[in-house]
């Protein structure tokens, strides 16, 4: 029996697609225009027996950026936290800084 569940709700399909992950495969998605893509992996974490994801984004065709966005544990907002780029000058260059923020404080 499958322990992961992915589909597409909404697409140029007329039926919904989905896809099944087990707790040693885990899962993976992505979603994805000519500008970048997005990624989603969920897997089970078995030393802790609790079931992990990790939202980040990735190229595409050579375009986009590579950042994890968010992490943590599935259905526990308390043990994950969402990783925020911000802006700011130094000099004459821009350059980020990463702040992590806990989903729930």
């Amino acid at each position: 029996m499958s322990h992961f569940y992915g589909m597409i709700p909404e697409s140029a399909r007329k039926t919904v697609p989905t896809a099944r992950g087990h707790k040693k495969t885990g899962l993976a998605t992505i979603a994805a225009s000519w500008a970048g893509a997005i990624r989603v992996n969920v897997w089970h974490n078995p030393n802790e027996d609790v079931d992990c994801f990790e939202v980040e984004m990735i190229p595409w065709e050579s375009q986009g950026d590579r950042h994890v966005i968010a992490r943590g544990v599935l259905g526990d907002a308390k043990l994950s936290s969402v990783f925020v780029k911000q802006p700011f000058k130094h000099g004459s260059t821009s350059s980020y800084a990463q702040t992590t923020i806990a989903l729930v404080q």
